[in-house]
Order: C-alpha cells, then structure tokens, then sequence
C-alpha cells in the first residue's frame, strides 16, 4: 500500500487529530488516571521523535504518540480539578467566576466555575438566576447568599451543576481583567438591540439581530421553538455561515477601497475576531472565527486552504482550553459535526444533485443542508430523541434570503448611525424578508409531528459514525473512480 507524501499540511493534521483522539479516549472513562504519568509518555515520545532525524513514517507516529498522550494529560489534568469538586447543601455566601451571561426578558442567567464557599470550600459549577440592572459580564467574580439545590443527578464531576436564586442581588467583587474590552462589546450589542428596535418592529427586529450577533433572546420562547421544530435553529445561531459572510463583506468593502489582498486578508481577520467577541464567543463562533481566520490567514500568505486540516486543528485549539467540551458541549458537538459533514459529503451531494436548479443556489443549499443533517443526525437524535423531516425543505425556503437580510439590514443600521430617516426609509428592503423567514419558520414547524423519532445510546451512535466515515470513504472512491473515468476518455477521444 502506496502511504501519500508527508507534507506540512498532513503531518499537522494527523497531530491535531491525535490530540483529539487523545481527549476522547480519556473522556470515555472520567476518572483520574495519573496527569504525571501521561505527561512522561509524552516526553518520551517527543525525545524518540528527535532521535529519528529525518521526519518520516516512525517519526510521525511518535509525534502522535506524544500529542495523543498529551490530550490524556490535558484532559487528566482537568479532571483532577473537577473531581474534588462537591455540591453545596446549605445557606452561605458564595462566591465565583462568570463563565457565561445569558441575558433575557425575566433576567440574567449567570453560569459560574470557581466556586467558593465563605469557608474556603471549593463547589461544583453553578447557575444563578438574577432580576438585576447591573449587566454582569464573563471573567467577573461575584459574591451571593442563597440556599442550594442541585440541578439533576450527576454521572460525572464535569456534569454536577447547581442553582439558586440569590435573595439579594450578587455583589461585584471585582471585575473581568478584559473589562473595557467587555463593556465595549456590551455596548455595541445594546446599541444594535436599540437601533433594531427603533428601526423594525418585533419578532423581526430579534430575528435580524439573531442573524447578525447570534443574540436571540428578544424572540419569545415561542419563536424559538418555532425555529428548532423547523431544523432552522442554526439560523440564530453565530457559525460559520455568518461568519463567512462578515469575512466576504469586510473583503468586498476593502477591495473597493483599493487595498491590496494581503492587507485586505488582514482587514477581514480583524472583521471576524470583532464579529467572534460580539456575538460572546459561542462555541460554533469561535470554531467558524477560527478556521475563517485560517482561511484568511492562508490568503495573505498565498498559501492554499484546506478545511480538512483547519478543522481538528480549530478543535484541538479549544479543547486545550476546554477539554471537556468534547463529550458534554453539545454546541461544541453539533457545530463540528456540521462542518465535518459539509468537507466529507458538501461536493459529493451537490454533484448528485444535477436535477436541482443551480439558480438562486438552490443546489448547493440543498446539498449542503443535507450534508450537515446527515452529519448531525445521530447527535440530534441521541440529545433530542426526534429530528425534524422537513429540514431540507425548510431550509431551501429560508437560506436563500439570508445573505440578504444581512447585508440590508447590516447597511441599514449603519445608515441609522448617520440618519434615522434614512433608516426609516430602508427598513422595509430588510423587515419583508425579515418576516417571510419568521412566518416560514412558523409554518414549517406547525408539521413538528413529521419527526423521526429514535432514542439511540452511545454505542448506536458510534456505530452511525462508523457508517457515515464509511459513506465518506466510498463516496471519494466513486468520485475519483468518475475522475479518472472521465480523464481516460478524453485522452481516447484526443488520440
């Protein structure tokens, strides 16, 4: 068996999926296993990887050794932490560190780590439910009183969580290190919410800020629900489609200003990391900010772009940071999933789909809505338990007009800063698409009954997985097969 040529690109490929593969294995038995220990392996591997001088097929496999033993370690160590970590059960001052804030219209939810009791006693992550005017921002530490009650029983020491509703409002102990950079962010996204607000009326004005800042919690609980039934949820949410297009906006605004493509590369990168800390940095924004970076980064250098090694190299980069995101951020999850699925099935898809019209990118919207079902499918049911049969339909009725509604409405709000009037005015170019999208959500998820319904287990979704890699497999076979078909016969028919 022919092995292909180790370049840069693959060698940094099998490494970041070595250290994911590395977490993953760790992550199906939650127990401490001994961080010094792998820490070792992995230095010993690294040192045989020196010791072979040129970089072939052993050296490499010692490098993934030791990147594999380091995902072990990474995640070891993490787990040491959160091991020791129990559930409060009385009255007390406590006090920790924001992770998250998830403001709505009853109020914040405040997602803690760091939790301490007044004695010193380290707790379980926590969430705490607050009516306040004070908008708490991620990295600050807060103090509260309240009396606890733990969420719902827990398998693992990532998955213990407890809440409480505090009886006196929480105390500002000190602020994020990354305050001003926060309030800033917090800033802007108040002033878009009272600019959409002034500008278009409700649900339309959430729905445009939902698009443009993955902020949705203007919509009512019924909205949302409206958007899940409709397999449209993603919508709202920051990925890597918005991302992707503030990245196409920022490069079409720097190359109408005559700026080279290398400064432009760079422009549209700080576009992104903007768009990244606006939206307040979800798991499928920082992922899609990260490969978009990437790919922007690629451009600037004139390299070329491959989403097969951007991927585990965006994965392995937040999970040094998180490494428990892996097995319990079903965001984290179902964001990777969909792009996995986009890489290994996007143009096998649209290549099956020739009896699609091409017009208005319909063949490639179903296609790639069918490529990332088809990769979530099996999370979605293991999570969810139902996923909805009108998803392709669904999307090929709303996906069309989005880029649309972003840039009317981005330019809109822009125009706003410099004359409501002529906002006003604009309004209606993005408020008619606005509406055709919330009231098609609303008619797709009224056939919320046309659901497929399967309730897997982890080993049922792993052997779905094997398929899918499997289908992968054959699908490039079939295509590279056609390929090399098709080049055979044009070289008959020149001769």
């Amino acid at each position: 068996m022919d092995w292909p040529p180790l370049t840069p690109s693959l060698v940094l490929r099998l490494l970041c999926l070595a250290f994911v593969c590395g977490i993953g294995i760790h992550s199906l038995d939650e127990r401490v296993w001994g961080a010094t220990t792998w820490a070792a392996l992995a230095a010993v591997f690294c040192i045989t990887a020196m010791a072979i001088k040129k970089l072939g097929f052993w050296a490499v496999v010692c490098l993934a050794g030791a990147f594999a033993a380091a995902g072990i370690w990474r995640f070891d160590l993490s787990l040491s932490s959160a091991d020791r970590l129990v559930v409060p059960t009385v009255r007390q001052e406590f006090s920790g560190q924001l992770s998250s804030a998830i403001s709505d219209q009853r109020g914040q939810r405040l997602d803690l780590i760091v939790v301490r009791g007044a004695d010193g006693t380290g707790y379980a992550p926590a969430e705490l439910y607050v009516v306040s005017a004070v908008a708490y921002r991620i990295g600050d530490r807060i103090s509260w009183t309240c009396q606890p009650r733990e969420i719902r029983p827990a398998q693992s020491a990532f998955e213990r969580r407890w809440s409480c509703r505090p009886t006196d409002g929480p105390q500002l102990v000190s602020a994020s290190p990354f305050y001003s950079l926060g309030r800033n962010f917090d800033a802007v996204r108040s002033a878009l919410r009272r600019a959409a607000g002034i500008i278009w009326p409700e649900p339309e004005a959430s729905f445009i800020l939902g698009l443009l800042t993955g902020d949705d919690s203007g919509l009512t609980a019924r909205d949302r629900q409206s958007f899940r039934d409709a397999g449209l949820s993603h919508v709202l949410a920051a990925s890597g489609f918005n991302v992707a297009r503030v990245a196409d906006a920022a490069l079409i605004m720097l190359a109408v200003g005559s700026i080279r493509r290398r400064r432009a590369a760079v422009g549209a990168m700080v576009a992104v990391a903007f768009f990244a800390g606006l939206t307040g940095n979800a798991a499928s924004a920082v992922r899609a900010a990260l490969m978009g970076g990437l790919a922007l980064l690629a451009t600037a250098l004139g390299k070329r772009y491959s989403s097969a090694t951007a991927l585990p190299l965006a994965a392995a980069v937040m999970l040094v940071f998180d490494p428990a995101a892996l097995r319990h951020d079903l965001g984290f999850q179902l964001s990777f999933a969909a792009v996995w699925g986009l890489t290994a099935f996007g143009a096998a898809f649209e290549m099956r789909m020739a009896f699609l019209p091409a017009k208005f990118g319909l063949r490639r919207t179903a296609a790639e809505t069918t490529a990332a079902t088809v990769a979530t499918l099996p999370l979605l049911l293991w999570a969810f338990g139902a996923v909805p049969l009108l998803t392709l339909p669904a999307n090929l009725a709303v996906l069309p007009v989005i880029p649309w509604i972003m840039a009317i409405a981005a330019g809109t709000l822009a125009c706003g800063a410099l004359s409501s009037w002529f906002a006003q005015a604009l309004s209606p170019l993005a408020w008619l698409p606005s509406a055709y999208a919330v009231r098609a959500a609303a008619f797709f998820a009224s056939f919320s009954d046309a659901s497929l319904r399967l309730a897997p287990g982890p080993f049922a979704v792993a052997c779905l997985y094997s398929c899918l890699l499997l289908l992968s497999a054959a699908l490039r076979r079939l295509d590279d097969e056609r390929d090399r078909l098709v080049r055979l016969t044009a070289r008959i028919s020149h001769d």
